[in-house]
Parts: C-alpha cells; sequence; structure tokens
C-alpha cells in the first residue's frame, strides 16, 4: 500500500483493512450448496424426459432477477419451460389458491422451481405435492427450527442443516449457482458460457436485497455490473446468440439501461456500478409491489412484446412511490407518535411502509417499525441498524416476523401487543446499546477534509481528491459488510459562497476556492441555520461532474452545525 493516495491509505489504515483482510473479504472460493447435486440430477430427468418445468419466483426485486435468469436459464439448457408471475396482493410465499392458478395456466406442469420463496410455504408445498407435482425450492430464506417443508429437494444456504459459510446471498444468486452446476455437469462449453453470463441478475438480485458485499458475492457483484456496461452497447445486444427468453432477458436489461440514459440518471458505462443498481435499478422494479403494479408488466420488460413500454411504465410508477413516500413521511413526522422512537403508525400503504422505516432509521439510527392499522392489528415493516438483529430476538418472543434480519415485516394482533412490542424493543435496544464502544465526541469518519482545520487529513487538494476518486474504485462494491468510505468535510460558513439551486430551490451550494463545490441535496431550508453557526460538517463522498462540457471535482452529502 506504499504508493497508494494518501486519503486511500488512510481509510484503509483506520478500517483496519490490511492485504490480508483485504483478500479475505474478496476470496470467491465457497463449498457448492446442500443438495445441489441431488437438484440437478432431478433436474437432468425431467429435462431427458421433456416435461414441463415451471418456475415461480417472488414478485421483489430479487425474485424478479430470479425469475428472469431462471426462465431465461432452463430455456437456454434445453428445458420445456414455463414462469408463473406472482401476485403481489396475495402477500409473501405461495398457498394453496397460488397453485391453483399456476395449474390453471400450466396444466400440463410436472414440476414446480421456487426461487427467492418457498422455505416457508408449507401450504403450498402440500398442496402441489397433493396434485402430484414435484416441488423444488431454491430459496435464501431462513428455514424455521425443526420444520418440515415436505419439498422434494431444497436447496437453501439458511437451511438448518446447512454448512455454507456465507449465508447472506439472495435468492438470485442461489438459483444462478444451481443453473452453473447444472450446465457444468451437464451442459455443453456452449451452454455453460450461456448460463455464466446470467450471473449479471444474480449480482443486481444482491444488491437489491442489500445482502453483505464480502466473499462471493463481490465478486458477482463486479461481474454484473461489468455485464451491464456491455449492455449499454446496442452491438453487443444485438450480436448474442441464444434462445428466443434468453435474448429477451438481456435486450431488456439493455432498454432499462438506455431509458436511465434518456432520464439523465447515467451518462457513461462508468456510471454503471453498485450505487447504479439500488438507488435507480431496484427501486424501479419493486415500485411494482409498492404501488400495486402489474407483475406482467414487470416481466414484460424482458419477456413482453414492447418492453419500452413496460419499462417506461415502471419508471413513471417509481416516480409516482418517490412522491407518495414523501407525502407520508411527512405526515408521520407531523402526527403524534406515542411508541417513538422505535414504533412508528402511518396510514400508508402496505407497500410504502418499509420505505418509511428506511427513511426513519436514516435519521435516528435505531431499530425501526412503521406499521398500519389492520382491522384490530397492525401491521407493517421493519428496518434495523447491523448491530440489531430483529429476527433472531423477536421470533423468540413469539411476535410474527419474517423476512431479513434487518428488513423484514411484522405485526401484532391489537394494541396491547403493539405496546408490547415497543417495550421489548426498547429495553433490547438499549441493553445492547450499552454493550457497544463508545462513540468519540463529533461526527465520526474514515477521511476528514476541511477548509481551515490544520489537524484534517487534507485541506482543499483537487489533484489530491481526484486522485482518491479514480483510486477508491479499485475496492469497490460498497455496501453492507464493506461500507463507503465515511468522509467528512468541515468548514465556516464565511469560507464558501452559499446559493440555492433546483426547480423550487431546495438544494445548496456552496463554492469554494479551486472550483471545489460542496452539494447538500434538499437542504435549502437549513441555509439560515447552516450560515449563522461557527462551523459546518458534510459527511458524504467525493465525486467527478460535467456540466456543459467542464468537470469539477465536488463533495456530495448531508450538512449539520459542528460548531455554535
Amino acid at each position: 500500500m506504499t504508493n497508494r493516495n494518501r486519503l486511500v491509505a488512510t481509510f484503509l489504515e483506520r478500517r483496519g483493512y490490511t492485504n490480508s483482510v483485504l483478500a479475505e473479504l474478496n476470496d470467491s472460493r465457497h463449498a457448492h450448496l446442500l443438495d445441489i447435486h441431488t437438484l440437478a440430477c432431478e433436474l437432468k430427468r425431467i429435462h431427458d424426459e421433456g416435461k414441463l418445468l415451471v418456475v415461480l419466483p417472488d414478485f421483489d426485486m430479487d425474485g424478479v432477477c430470479s425469475g428472469t435468469e431462471g426462465f431465461a436459464g432452463f430455456t437456454e439448457l434445453g428445458f420445456r419451460t414455463g414462469l408463473f408471475r406472482p401476485d403481489p396482493s396475495d402477500g409473501y410465499g405461495f398457498t394453496a389458491d397460488t397453485i391453483e392458478r399456476l395449474v390453471a395456466q400450466f396444466p400440463d406442469v410436472h414440476a414446480i422451481l421456487t426461487c427467492d420463496v418457498g422455505i416457508t410455504c408449507y401450504e403450498g408445498v402440500r398442496a402441489a405435492r397433493n396434485r402430484g407435482i414435484r416441488v423444488f425450492v431454491t430459496d435464501h430464506h431462513v428455514q424455521e427450527k425443526g420444520s418440515f417443508l415436505g419439498a422434494d429437494v431444497v436447496v437453501d444456504p439458511n437451511r438448518e442443516d446447512e454448512t455454507y459459510v456465507n449465508k447472506g446471498i439472495c435468492g438470485a444468486h442461489v438459483l444462478w449457482q444451481v443453473l452453473q452446476y447444472y450446465a457444468n455437469t451437464f451442459g455443453t462449453r456452449f451452454e455453460q458460457s450461456q448460463i455464466r453470463r446470467l450471473c449479471v441478475f444474480a449480482g443486481i438480485g444482491t444488491i437489491s436485497d442489500s445482502m453483505p458485499l464480502v466473499m462471493e458475492n463481490r465478486a458477482l457483484v463486479r461481474d454484473a455490473c461489468g455485464i451491464c456496461r456491455l449492455l449499454m452497447e446496442p452491438f453487443f445486444v444485438d450480436n448474442m446468440v441464444g434462445t428466443k427468453p434468453y435474448l429477451r432477458a438481456f435486450h431488456g436489461l439493455h432498454v432499462v439501461l438506455q431509458l436511465f440514459v434518456e432520464m439523465g440518471k447515467i451518462a457513461t458505462p462508468d456510471d454503471i456500478d453498485e450505487e447504479f443498481f439500488g438507488y435507480y435499478l431496484a427501486p424501479m422494479f419493486n415500485a411494482a409491489k409498492r404501488m400495486n403494479g402489474d407483475m406482467d408488466t414487470v416481466f414484460g420488460v424482458f419477456f413482453g412484446n414492447e418492453p419500452k413500454k413496460c419499462a417506461d411504465e415502471l419508471y413513471q410508477l417509481n416516480e409516482l412511490r418517490k412522491a407518495k413516500v414523501d407525502q407520508y413521511f411527512r405526515a408521520l413526522s407531523d402526527e403524534d407518535q406515542p411508541y417513538a422512537p422505535y414504533v412508528y403508525i402511518s396510514e400508508a400503504p402496505a407497500g410504502i411502509l418499509g420505505l418509511l422505516a428506511t427513511k426513519v432509521m436514516g435519521e435516528t439510527g435505531l431499530p425501526t417499525m412503521v406499521v398500519a392499522k389492520r382491522g384490530s392489528g397492525y401491521h407493517g415493516s421493519g428496518r434495523t441498524p447491523d448491530w440489531y438483529p430483529a429476527i433472531t430476538l423477536l421470533s423468540p418472543e413469539g411476535f410474527y416476523i419474517a423476512g431479513h434480519e434487518h428488513a423484514f415485516g411484522i405485526g401484532v394482533t391489537d394494541g396491547r401487543e403493539l405496546k408490547s412490542l415497543h417495550a421489548f424493543i426498547a429495553k433490547s435496544a438499549d441493553d445492547i446499546l450499552a454493550t457497544l464502544p463508545e462513540q468519540t465526541e463529533g461526527v465520526s469518519a474514515d477521511i476528514v477534509l476541511s477548509s481551515f482545520d490544520g489537524n484534517a487529513d487534507s485541506g482543499i487538494n483537487i489533484p489530491l481528491f481526484a486522485e482518491y476518486i479514480r483510486e477508491i474504485k479499485e475496492f469497490a462494491p460498497f455496501g453492507p459488510g464493506f461500507e463507503k468510505p465515511r468522509v467528512l468535510f468541515t468548514f465556516r460558513p464565511q469560507d464558501g459562497e452559499w446559493t440555492t439551486m433546483g426547480s423550487v430551490k431546495q438544494h445548496l451550494k456552496i463554492s469554494f476556492p479551486y472550483g471545489f463545490e460542496v452539494l447538500c441535496w434538499n437542504q435549502a431550508h437549513d441555509i439560515d441555520t447552516l450560515q449563522a453557526a461557527g462551523g459546518v460538517g458534510v459527511v458524504g463522498s467525493l465525486g467527478v461532474s460535467e456540466f456543459r462540457g467542464r468537470k469539477t471535482v465536488n463533495f456530495t452529502g448531508d450538512a449539520e452545525v459542528i460548531a455554535k
């Protein structure tokens, strides 16, 4: 690390990222999932007998990625394949009614292969088995202790008896490992390379489901970014070969990327990274489940006759979703919340509650549940920081909770149980916080920049910043388990020139010497408070922007008063 940019070196040193630690984090080697060989052999029999295999996915972005790669992949491998499109109004999982609809659509179904769903769908599995339909479950959710699912084969890193090291792989990743194992065992070299390319959907699913970016997940996301960068070029898409569903899957992804180019969200292939997946791509597709959208539109992007029309509809639906989130967040903030800061009550639709929980947790840093009254009970979603394992803590207490450890659905039967939920979270959070290392005063950061503080890691130094921006990309992807550098820039209000910008002057821009600019989105309302402060701190990240051919190094983040 001797020749690294000194800000990069500072980040690595303060995080304790030595060469050996980084090598371990980036080690993508892993064992095979339990029973993946058994499943591959069962699938081979279905393939050879020409029986119909129906892919049954979940309806969130991880499920959409799973369903897309499953339908495209199994068709490419020579299977008779169907894709069942789930209905978000049914809620998570599948039931006997789901199986009824599936059979009506695919009367000659021989086997169902689930993806990103199934490990807790006892009723649905039983209904299928009672009809003589074989059920293969690929999932990544946690198996309930001592439960018996009854499926023919289960492949899931969170099975009770599974020894797979990285429990945090997404549903699309699990299915892609199944496809890859089958291709490597029974497929041709051509089929193996075709399946290899489908990892793009597993990488997108990894980011959309907020999986930890460690070990095999890191290489997967890097590969997904690389493939998407290629897919921006029509030449790459136009010269692909394969079955119709396979080609349509990649063409659909190309259409979506071009849409984001049209909307000004990406300009060059380098703009496609894990943040693009998480901030733009996944929310657009998840808008369907949050806003009662049509899954035919979602999968129509990849397998329909009008992919551009479907993509446009999803984009507009997501714009409406963002407006609704802002509306309900303002209402939630203005209303009396007797169980704040842990439990909030909202009138928002079910699909919006999780987004509200995310926004509140972002402000408080505390476990957050946002619920709506449904009959006599309350149902909603929760989000928790890394230090609060919600399912591990709440399940044994008898609370209904399902999903992932830090992002889940939650429900209580009445107001009394809601009060108990709040009391338990408050006490358990306090107990955990008491065991965590004390935070130092002020804003914690990996790198400190300042316009006036000689003890900071650097003053305003454009060449140093530009070099840092280039080099830090070598360590991507950033996310859960490997967070991006936390950079703090401090300054006195009089050090810069303050202006507001945006359609309604809602954003702040503070301009400093050497062309350095600080951008604070949606903080114009704080301008008087910030300008009156003795010192201001902005926590965010360094970047490069280009406007009318002029490139500038800027700093984007959230400003707060650090000195009165």
